[in-house]
């Protein structure tokens, strides 16, 4: 008898959900925010991220077997612990996988991929790029359509391709985690995977960029990977090439001129270097409100939580009524 086809899909693992629930009666209840209608609902895990058919059957399989039981399994020893410095270099490599398909199995990605594909299009026809026998387009007039399929066909091969930089991010940068003792929860949300990347937002600042905006690629210079691993718990995984950069700057600046060593030696942020090289550090309020705002932002409808408290999320969303939105622009493409 053929196997029968898994209609109700997550696209974030409900193993993973457990950590921000509270069981009750054998079921495992959290809050969700619903951004586009400000609704608030408590909800079981099992109905919670959930599409029909969002995969097909051998992707459920090959999640189910090669990726969630391992990741899960390494997660929970975190949590357990409260510490990464404990973990195998197999179990760092199973989170490392777990986290890339997390941030790529989700119906956010699907979004991004679609508008991505949809604004480089546009861009070809805007430029005149393609040959004059084509016909030609009033760039105001044009809309661009990426079906359902060729997205989700995509988005699977992009699941699957890539896996092979996982030792990067396993073995290269920097694992630490964040403790929450401030008594305002970490959010997750419908893509709990959230790429920073504090390097750029040094440019963003200067170029009055609108926060939150993405980290870009797994391996774009300062990229961080910040994964609510329970509602005081954070794993952060760091990419330091700008800490190494500033500091070979400073060498090379010291090599010519000896004499302003002490000058240019101040100049490196020493205590924020030994604070983001630390296996763990604590969380200021401060770090809870920006964490959140940009889970907020970056999720594509929902916010999820252990207790029915979204002040920071409704208090983003009031001001920037933009990311109630699904279909809210997500890529700037020129």
């Amino acid at each position: 008898m053929p196997k029968q086809t898994t209609k109700h899909t997550h696209t974030v693992q409900k193993e993973y959900l457990k950590n921000f629930a509270v069981e009750e009666n054998g079921k495992y209840l959290m809050w969700r925010l619903d951004k586009k209608t400000g609704k608030k609902i408590r909800l079981p895990i099992d109905k919670i991220s959930v599409e029909n058919y969002f995969y097909p059957q051998e992707i459920e399989d090959w999640l189910a077997n090669e990726i969630e039981g391992t990741g899960i399994s390494a997660i929970k020893k975190v949590i357990e612990q409260r510490s990464v410095s404990n973990l195998t270099p197999k179990e760092k490599y199973n989170i490392a996988k777990w986290i890339i398909v997390q941030d790529l199995r989700t119906r956010e990605y699907r979004n991004e991929l679609k508008q991505g594909i949809e604004e480089t299009i546009a861009l070809i026809y805007r430029i005149r790029f393609l040959p004059q026998k084509y016909p030609k387009v009033d760039p105001n007039e044009l809309k661009v359509m990426v079906g359902e399929k060729p997205l989700r066909n995509l988005q699977i091969a992009m699941m699957i391709r890539l896996q092979r930089y996982t030792p990067i991010i396993a073995d290269i940068y920097h694992w630490s985690i964040c403790e929450n003792n401030t008594g305002k929860w970490y959010y997750t949300s419908d893509h709990p995977v959230i790429k920073d990347n504090a390097y750029l937002n040094s440019m963003r600042k200067v170029m009055n960029y609108k926060h939150p905006g993405s980290g870009i690629g797994y391996f774009s210079k300062g990229v961080e990977f910040h994964l609510p691993l329970t509602p005081d718990l954070k794993l952060v995984i760091r990419n330091m090439e700008p800490f190494d950069d500033m500091l070979q700057e400073i060498w090379d600046a010291i090599d010519k001129n000896p004499r302003l060593y002490s000058i240019f030696w101040k100049l490196y942020p020493h205590d924020l270097l030994k604070q983001l090289k630390s296996e763990k550090y604590n969380s200021k309020y401060e770090n809870i409100l920006y964490y959140n705002e940009m889970i907020t932002g970056l999720s594509n409808r929902f916010i999820l939580s252990i207790d029915e408290n979204f002040q920071i999320a409704e208090q983003l969303l009031k001001r920037s009524p933009d990311y109630k939105k699904e279909n809210r622009k997500r890529w700037k493409i020129n």
